[in-house]
């Protein structure tokens, strides 16, 4: 071999690939509890998928790496406003708010996730005379060291009822949920700092509700919509009461009364849930004869914390105003419904019978 082979033959280099490095310990991967898997609380995306909670209730998620999700999520719809004596009809409650982004986990950190249930409907005596609650909303916080709210989907707002023989019921749809002043009350609502208004159906020679408050105390823990109420004398108490869903925060309370001539009455919905509880209307303080008005519940208001949730939105669900006559199954489609992973979540209940709203859901993807 000469010396120029000799000299090329030692400057030959062996080249090896090395293996693709291993993705950091933890990366998309979670623990849940309670779990979809049942008694396995871990949850990897990889292997199982996104996860969608839609059964009301709170679940503490702790991440197990650093690494962002696409977060979706409902509030709980308002119950329906309904009768059946002495004529039938009602009017739907709200649809729920949604909220969205990107959500960042912390490696080591536990979330609270609350998944809202819908507003409930009233009965008395085996007839259906009843004011819708208002939704809960959906929320999720910090659990350590201290609670940070992180994201809030509101509540719809209950529907209302007014039933004067022999008119045909009707009343004031709740507020959708949502948006960060809250959705706007039916006819005659109002966007307030507290979250959406209530509002007044309106017969002849009405008067319209007061509004009452909704709820929210400044950096305090979560306040539930305004409860509706009925300032009438010791003589005419409310015959029935609608629960507001439950939640992050929970909607309010519907309330339902007979009026100064029986067998007609009155009815208001209760304030959807939110990070600014949904006012509730109040009945006048003297009542009309003849017609009455029913008062539908106003919608809570969305929220999303910008140092946890990047490109984040909050939508206002359907609410308001009243259309008379309803169709036969009317009623208010949550905000952001047509995405696929809604399937329902947040429906205010349908005009069309004594229906609560639905329950919530929060959907999570990675990557």
């Amino acid at each position: 071999m000469s010396g120029i082979q000799q000299a090329a033959a030692a400057s030959i280099i062996t080249v090896s690939e090395s293996p693709a490095p291993a993705p950091p310990a933890g990366l998309g991967e979670l623990t849940i509890s309670p779990s979809p898997k049942g008694a396995n609380t871990f949850w990897n995306f990889a292997v199982d998928g996104s996860l969608r909670l839609s059964s009301a209730g709170n679940y503490t998620v702790t991440s197990l790496g650093n690494y962002s999700v696409t977060l979706k999520m409902w509030g709980g719809g308002g119950g329906s406003g309904y009768a059946t004596s002495p004529v039938t009809g009602g009017s739907p409650g709200g649809g729920a708010g949604y909220t969205g982004g990107t959500w960042t986990l912390v490696n080591g950190e536990s979330y609270k996730l609350c998944v809202a249930s819908g507003g409930g409907a009233a009965m008395a005596g085996g007839v259906r005379r009843g004011c819708g609650g208002g939704g809960g909303s959906t929320g999720i916080e910090t659990v350590s060291p201290s609670p940070v709210t992180i994201a809030v989907a509101a509540g719809g707002g209950g529907g209302a009822v007014v039933s004067v023989a022999p008119v045909t019921s009707g009343g004031a749809v709740g507020g959708g949920g949502g948006g960060t002043a809250g959705g706007a009350g039916s006819v005659g609502g109002v966007r307030s700092a507290n979250g959406g208004g209530g509002a007044t159906w309106n017969g002849p020679g009405t008067t319209t509700g007061a509004v009452g408050p909704g709820n929210y105390v400044p950096n305090g823990p979560p306040a539930h919509g305004g409860d509706a109420r009925i300032p009438a004398p010791a003589s005419t108490p409310s015959i029935s009461n609608a629960p507001g869903g439950t939640g992050w925060s929970a909607g309010g309370k519907g309330i339902t009364g007979p009026s100064a001539a029986p067998p007609n009455f009155y009815g208001m919905g209760g304030g959807g849930g939110g990070y600014f509880g949904g006012t509730a209307a109040a009945s006048p303080p003297t009542l009309p004869t003849g017609y009455t008005g029913g008062a539908g519940g106003g919608g809570g208001a969305g929220y999303f914390n910008i140092a946890n949730i990047a490109s984040g939105s909050t939508s206002t669900g359907l609410g308001g105003p009243y259309t008379s006559p309803l169709p036969a199954a009317a009623r208010r489609d949550s905000a952001n419904s047509a995405d696929p992973q809604c399937l329902g979540a947040g429906f205010g209940g349908a005009g069309n019978g004594s229906n609560s709203g639905n329950v919530g859901a929060i959907f999570l993807s990675y990557p």
